[in-house]
């Protein structure tokens, strides 16, 4: 089964890996990645004079799909637990 639920988003954390700078001036730059079953880290970037961009806004958005994708992991895993 899968394992994956991250405990909690840690906004003050650092990556211990690089990441991407937007491709485009008005883009965003992004990379994640899953160091263990436990941990997932994401570098969000953008450039501060686009009108566009904010990357604030869009890692709170990656934050919250996470947080609904766990959500759904649990209550599949729930779901399975009832049935045995």
């Amino acid at each position: 089964g899968h394992r994956w639920k991250p405990n909690s988003v840690h906004k003050d954390s650092v990556s211990p890996g690089g990441g991407f700078g937007p491709v485009d001036e008005n883009g965003y730059g992004v990379s994640y990645m899953f160091p263990n079953d436990n941990v997932i880290f994401a570098h969000v970037s953008s450039k501060k004079n686009s009108k566009d961009t904010d990357s604030t806004r869009f890692k709170n958005n990656i934050a919250a799909a996470f947080k609904r994708i766990r959500a759904c992991i649990e209550a599949d895993d729930a779901t399975k637990s009832k049935a045995n």
